[in-house]
């Protein structure tokens, strides 16, 4: 069962990563106290884990300030995710399981199905990409990838053209032909087709931005 403060921080942290809690926005801890009917202690304790976790930023006497988003800020975190994220995919190509790829087809399939909703797809799209990670036997680097994803999709919810690219035929292409390569066990291709596909997800980004 989850403590009070392990369920603010998880429904605190989603609202922001879906921009409900929008990029620049300065919160209190009383707004939360009110709301879910608790005490300070697990609202203030919630703000540190979401301030160490790089969400949330101090504002001495204001309250604290939802981490916005700008051009150095996606650069940096698509240049980590594209120094990760080929590599990974390659090692996934090693010795790919049957029931990890039939996963992960599964994944891809939910996040083009029709009458789902943006956060649904978002969702799914970071689950393909940490997934990959996964498979790839590297426990530590997919732990590190998730809040890399997470922080760069909140640009689908503030960015309106980037809602057509998360469900578009050149995303759910891309996605495939990855996987397609790491169920051949064809490392090479893998990693060059998810470091074009990341190449491509940064400039939709830039561009809409």
């Amino acid at each position: 069962m989850q403590s009070r403060t392990e369920s603010l921080l998880v429904a605190i942290r989603d609202r922001i990563r879906t921009a409900q809690i929008a990029p620049g926005e300065v919160i209190a801890e009383n707004q939360f106290t009110e709301e879910f009917g608790v005490s300070r202690t697990p609202v203030r304790e919630t703000f540190r884990l979401l301030t160490t976790e790089g969400w949330l930023q101090v504002l001495p006497r204001k309250g604290y300030l939802v981490r916005p988003l700008n051009l150095t800020d996606i650069r940096e975190v698509m240049d980590m995710r594209i120094i990760l994220e080929p590599e990974l995919a390659a090692r996934a190509a090693i010795a790919p399981a049957r029931e990890a790829i039939a996963e992960i087809e599964e994944i891809i399939a939910n996040q083009h199905q029709s009458g789902i909703g943006l956060a649904q797809q978002v969702e799914f799209a970071a689950e393909f990409h940490v997934k990959v990670a996964m498979l790839s036997g590297n426990h530590r680097a997919a732990s590190t990838l998730r809040p890399l994803v997470d922080e760069i999709n909140r640009l689908h919810f503030v960015l309106p053209g980037l809602g057509a690219h998360i469900s578009s035929t050149t995303e759910r292409e891309a996605h495939e032909s990855i996987l397609a390569a790491i169920a051949r066990n064809d490392g090479e291709a893998a990693r060059a087709l998810q470091l074009q596909h990341l190449e491509e997800s940064q400039s939709a980004m830039l561009r809409a931005f």
